[in-house]
């Protein structure tokens, strides 16, 4: 996330500088994703096989088969970029960006719930992760931070995404 955060950042500094809209062109904000998920998947497969991380891909519901995937482990890194990038498409409408943010997040807070909790994951054979209830209570919150911008984004709209509560009509920054 802070590494996606980075090439956001690189991003909106070119666009200062530049004094133009247009920040990295579409290519370079791509190859940028796919260099930084590539490292994050060798990092993490650097440590599996260290044994600090678990390659084994597990299934609910299916006890006993847990393939080993490494290989894909570097692949499935990219999927930050693919996110990333619809949120992006969907960033000119406040509404829909935020709608899919908070049907992520619930099913990402429903989760890690399960899988913090030692019944529920034994009895759905998902794996038992006991710090993910810290990350619960952090999904948590941010599916309720979606659910406020919603309600001060509907019609007529209080606040907007990146402006800060000013409205379109109130004109440039000062």
């Amino acid at each position: 996330m802070l590494l996606f955060g980075l090439v956001g950042l690189i991003d909106d500094v070119l666009k200062v500088r530049r004094k133009r809209s247009l920040g990295l062109r579409p290519g370079q904000k791509m190859a940028l994703q796919i260099c930084l998920a590539a490292v994050v998947g060798l990092v993490f497969i650097w440590m599996g096989l260290n044994g600090d991380f678990s390659l084994r891909l597990t299934f609910p519901f299916f006890k006993q088969w847990l393939p080993f995937l490494a290989g894909s482990t570097c692949l499935d890194r990219l999927h930050p970029g693919r996110s990333s990038n619809a949120v992006n498409l969907a960033d000119g409408l406040d509404g829909l960006a935020i709608g899919l943010t908070l049907i992520s997040v619930s099913a990402l807070t429903a989760l890690t719930y399960v899988a913090g909790n030692i019944n529920w994951s034994n009895y759905l054979s998902i794996a038992y992760m006991p710090m993910a209830a810290e990350l619960t209570v952090f999904t948590g919150a941010l599916a309720g931070a979606c659910l406020g911008f919603l309600w001060f984004n509907c019609h007529p709209a209080q606040v907007f995404m990146a402006m800060s509560g000013r409205s379109p009509s109130a004109g440039p920054w000062p």
